[in-house]
Order: structure tokens, then sequence, then C-alpha cells
């Protein structure tokens, strides 16, 4: 029986998060609502500017949907609403300054951001749910049939985790 095109892709993300080295994750949440539906559009911009900015740093980017909170966003009023966001996975910390700037250059709508380092207990966590979870469902929220779900910019800089001696096994 042949692997789905959906879990072809679980797959393949889940080997870039586990066999490779991400020191930080960094997340672009829309604050209205209306502008997050047309994150494809909005998104491959981005993607081409934190490029040009930081061509020797690996990222493993992947386009998900989170409940958000009425709070969080201008245009909505209470409740939650299924909104589209950007999270990036970088081989090494972005200079917050010039993170600001390359998106700030290719972006025209508002936005929030938030990092984090990646610890190997969350990164463990974030794995056994893309395996557990159907992928998120672009049809349904954005009318998207066919979306790359996740992608890598310069992936000439991946380092491959068992390449490096504290991840290497004894013989």
């Amino acid at each position: 029986m042949s692997e789905s095109s959906e879990n072809k892709s679980k797959r393949n993300f889940i080997n870039y998060l586990t066999n490779y080295v991400w020191v930080k994750q960094y997340s672009i949440f829309f604050t209205r609502h209306g502008d997050s539906l047309d994150i494809h559009r909005i998104m491959n911009p981005v993607r081409l500017s934190l490029k040009r900015s930081y061509p020797n740093i690996a990222m493993l980017y992947r386009n998900c949907i989170y409940n958000t909170p009425a709070e969080l966003l201008e245009d909505i009023e209470s409740g939650t609403r299924p909104t589209p966001y950007l999270t990036i996975f970088t081989s090494e910390t972005l200079k917050h300054k010039a993170f600001v700037e390359a998106v700030d250059k290719s972006i025209s709508v508002e936005y929030r951001w938030k990092d984090r380092p990646v610890k190997d207990y969350k990164l463990d966590t974030y794995i056994k749910t893309v395996k557990l979870e159907k992928p998120h469902n672009f049809k349904k929220h954005l009318g998207i049939e066919n979306s790359n779900r996740f992608g890598i910019i310069n992936k000439v800089n991946m380092v491959n985790k068992h390449d490096l001696p504290r991840f290497k096994k004894a013989p």
C-alpha cells in the first residue's frame, strides 16, 4: 500500500526536526484574522526575505493553524477563529532587530511574533503532536487544495545531529 501525501509530509517534516540541529523557534502570527486567510501569498515574500537576510542559517518552516482567541485578533469580537500562522525553526539564533526588519520589508499587514529556544523535551512533544494529529486543513479554512505545509530555507547549511560528537553513539 502506498503512503498518502499527508503521511509522507509528516514523515519528512519529522525527519528534519529529529535529525538536524535547531536552536530557536520563531512564530509569526497575524493580528487580523482577515489578513491570515491569505497566508500563502503573504508568507512567500517573508521566506525570501529571511533567506536573503540570513544566507548562512538553515530554517525549517511550517504553515500551521491555531485556534486564536478573539482578544488576540483585532477584527474578531468573541470566541476563537482558526488562524493560519508561520513557525520557523532555525539552526542559529537570529538577531531580533534584523529578524523584524527582514519580516517588515516583506509583509504589509500587522503581525506579532514570538521566539523561544528549542529544548529537547519541547521538540519531542511537538514531534508527538505532529505524528498523532491530522495535518491542518487548509482546504477547509482557506480554500487551498494543495499547499506546501513545510519547507526548508538554506538547506545547504543544515547540520545533521549525528555528525556532532554529543549525538554520536558509542561503538
